[in-house]
């Protein structure tokens, strides 16, 4: 949110808790026609009343990172929300590993999450430089 409140300047005005009215800089607007809300996951919502811009069309717009727009925290550590898919895919993966070393034959449809969740893993591990 720092960003975007600092791309915006005087563009944005609060209007609740984690609520803010922005003049959208997608189409250049002069009115606060813009609501943009921090979720409770650090993720940003935006909305432009005028032209139906949201938070993706804004960032791009600002030129801002989308880590920001999309939930990473601040300072730096994984967000909640890829912490929770971390640890799922970690757990799944050992359940299935454990259930192959014991002989039991997978489902197709289990060793297709598999790849997925290995995969996820991996692109976790690597985004966020986790050993």
């Amino acid at each position: 949110m720092k960003l975007l409140l600092a791309a915006l300047g005087s563009d944005i005005k609060p209007s609740g808790k984690n609520k803010w009215m922005a003049k959208c800089k997608v189409h250049n607007d002069k009115d606060f026609a813009m609501s943009v809300k921090l979720n409770h996951d650090n993720s940003i919502v935006a909305n432009c009343f005028a032209c139906g811009a949201n938070g993706l069309d804004l960032y791009k717009v600002l030129n801002l990172d989308l880590d920001e727009l999309f939930g990473k925290k601040e300072s730096g550590s994984i967000p909640s929300h890829i912490e929770r898919q971390l640890s799922d895919d970690k757990w799944f993966c050992a359940v299935y590993e454990s259930d192959i070393k014991k002989g039991i034959r997978p489902q197709y449809s289990d060793q297709k999450k598999y790849k997925v969740s290995k995969a996820r893993i991996k692109g976790i591990q690597d985004k966020f430089n986790i050993i």
